[in-house]
């Protein structure tokens, strides 16, 4: 009778993960593409967060625990043959320093597939006051650099996905696992 007490309070922490601090705010974290341009070898992509940094987010941001956002942006072919034509992740980092009472802000851009292929990280810094500059900051990407595509790429069925990593919660209280939100569009030649 107890090995059946104990497989279901296990059965129950299993259903029910903890939450991290750091997860979105109420309501389901979005990501919406608002632009995917192509002209000619170039693509240009645009998207934003909608539904992120809670308050939780926001009062451990003040507390002086930086948030972190990953994002990975790819340029892949046709569906049933993902090649990645090419690619882009940019971290944004926010921390909010209570002695200036400023948000220091960074955003890093990586071209290409790996570290030592393509150009160097590109560091954007920043300070702001303002809590809505520095939402704007973590969750909207507007003239982010072009991704250049190879002469190999096919001119028809490439498509745009955006993956962003906004967190991690617990499972057992022991295995972690991410709070991730993509989306993806078709390229239009």
């Amino acid at each position: 009778m107890s090995r059946i007490v104990w497989g279901l309070v296990l059965l129950v922490l299993a259903a029910a993960p903890v939450r991290d601090t750091r997860e979105p705010a109420r309501g389901k974290a979005r990501l919406e593409l608002s632009e995917t341009r192509r002209d000619g070898g170039r693509v240009a992509v645009s998207f934003r967060l909608a539904n992120v940094l809670g308050a939780e987010a926001l009062e451990q941001m003040r507390s002086g625990v930086p948030v972190v956002y990953r994002h990975r942006v790819q340029v892949l072919g046709a569906p049933w043959r993902s090649k990645e034509h090419a690619s882009m992740r940019i971290v944004t980092t926010a921390v909010y320093d209570s002695l200036t009472q400023r948000y220091e802000l960074l955003r890093t851009i990586e071209l290409g597939q790996r570290r030592d292929q393509g150009h160097p990280p590109l560091e954007v810094r920043a300070q702001t006051e303002s809590i809505e500059e520095m939402r704007a900051w973590m969750t909207e990407f507007d003239q982010l650099p072009a991704l250049e595509l190879p002469e190999t790429a096919p001119d028809a069925q490439l498509r745009v996905r955006v993956r962003s990593t906004l967190g991690r919660h617990y499972v057992l209280f022991l295995f972690p696992a991410r709070i991730d939100v993509s989306a993806e569009r078709r390229l239009e030649p």
